[in-house]
């Protein structure tokens, strides 16, 4: 077994549990000299590397700086939604569930011969704009298709022009618009958003079981796909279902885009699905419809919300903690709202707030949990 890298790094390997995991999956792992620099666990070992992984991946997630990390994300998300707001533009916003296992850049290279794609500051699962992007305009093309009266205007002959702006395609998502008799390129006017776990989310291992891995594997083309050849089981890391992640988008206010953009996300989070293996389950969100958020012009209104779409934002906040119970209290106007842990509180108050146990802020970010309120951000 070797470290493939200088031992300066090694050395910095040793307070690697309070690092970056997605930097040490794609850079730091070790792999094992006499077996073909294969990946391998810290022992040599080349068949349980998954969960290896998982191990070094779950001592990342008892890091306060990685919880306090992605809590910030939310709010720099939340804030620029109401920055737009502000200008005019409203938000859609979904808090979703994973109803199926959920994994993204599976087919990137790795000694461990399957990828997964991490946030590059932060380390965790995430799912980029422009991979949202692209499964919620093919959501709005399969909703085109099943509405009678736009196929009928859009389809000719086993094709449909996404180029006309009756679809709304351009409109939103950017490309070809067609303007009479010619066509231009245009800019979609709706900014989506990167897609963050709620909370630092926890990895599974699951296993692939190709029967014909020779027949792959072979180049030359000599080996059938016999069914003599021994399935070997590949492992590899998935967020679990029960996960939830936040999915925003920003656009002009516009009811009929809105609408037409609503209806697309839902297709993509409950039909469609996110990341790889999507042709067998994977990869499925639970979604409120009703939660969704539209208006975000009043930057005291829940559309940006850390939380999602049923959050509300609460000004001027009075803040107190419970050593005991480790509980976190917030007070505006008559309404009160808790959290428990000291992860929600951001490093600019931390130290005061925490000796004196209250503290004055800008503004609390909350979600009503049935006839109580629950804090998911706070801003200074």
């Amino acid at each position: 077994m070797v470290y493939p890298f200088s031992t300066n790094l090694q050395a910095a390997m040793n307070h690697y549990p309070a690092g970056n995991f997605g930097l040490w999956f794609n850079k730091l792992i070790p792999v094992n000299d006499d077996a073909g620099f294969k990946a391998c666990d810290n022992t040599g070992g080349t068949t349980n590397v998954a969960n290896f992984y998982k191990r070094n991946y779950d001592a990342v997630t008892r890091s306060d700086v990685l919880r306090d990390a992605l809590s910030k994300r939310h709010q720099a998300q939340a804030a620029f939604c109401r920055r737009y707001g502000s200008a005019g533009f409203q938000t859609i916003a979904y808090r979703a569930t994973l109803r199926a296992p959920f994994v993204t850049g599976i087919g990137r290279s790795h000694p461990g011969e399957t990828g997964m794609t991490f946030d590059h500051t932060l380390g965790i699962p995430f799912l980029p704009a422009s991979g949202i992007k692209g499964v919620v305009r093919l959501g709005h093309i399969l909703n085109l298709i099943d509405d009678p009266k736009a196929a009928a205007s859009l389809i000719h002959g086993d094709e449909l022009d996404d180029t006309d702006p009756v679809s709304m395609v351009p409109q939103l998502f950017g490309g070809d618009k067609r303007k009479t008799d010619d066509v231009e390129k245009c800019r979609g006017e709706v900014i989506f958003l990167d897609a963050y776990p709620e909370k630092v989310p926890s990895l599974e291992v699951d296993i692939m079981n190709p029967h014909y891995r020779d027949y792959y594997d072979d180049d030359e083309g000599r080996t059938p796909p016999g069914d003599y050849l021994d399935p070997v089981p590949i492992q590899f890391l998935t967020v679990p279902r029960g996960e939830v992640f936040i999915f925003r988008a920003v656009l002009p206010r516009d009811e009929i885009l809105s609408s037409a953009l609503a209806a697309a996300f839902i297709s993509a989070l409950t039909e469609l699905g996110f990341g790889a293996k999507t042709a067998v389950g994977y990869g499925r969100f639970k979604v409120d419809e009703a939660s969704l958020t539209k208006d975000t012009s009043d930057p005291g209104k829940a559309g940006a919300d850390t939380a999602g779409p049923k959050g509300e934002a609460w000004e001027n906040a009075n803040l107190t903690f419970t050593p005991g119970n480790q509980e976190v209290t917030a007070k505006a106007d008559g309404k009160t709202a808790v959290y428990k842990g000291k992860e929600i509180i951001p490093d600019a108050i931390a130290k005061k707030f925490f000796k004196t146990r209250k503290a004055s802020v800008k503004q609390v970010m909350v979600e009503p949990i049935g006839n109580r309120y629950r804090i998911v951000a706070i801003i200074p």
